[in-house]
């Protein structure tokens, strides 16, 4: 399972704080009864992404993280 733990303290400190009344129920909803029967090997595979530090960040219009460095192997 995906400890929240972290996100929820981070979270509890800034405008974000108004979730808390609804997200832990719903995350625990959604890791208890809605993953795809794949999720484990997905998550498996998020595990071994390497961290990059990237220099823009698009979560607006995608999921892009771009990087100056290049990705090793």
């Amino acid at each position: 399972m995906i400890d929240f733990g972290n996100f929820y303290s981070l979270i509890a400190k800034n405008h974000l704080s108004h979730w808390l009344e609804t997200l832990p129920a719903q995350i625990a909803n959604w890791q208890r009864e809605q993953q795809h029967g794949l999720f484990k090997q997905w998550s498996n595979a998020v595990e071994f992404l390497p961290e990059i530090k990237p220099y823009r960040l698009d979560l607006l219009h995608s999921v892009t993280a771009e990087s100056e460095e290049p990705l090793s192997a």
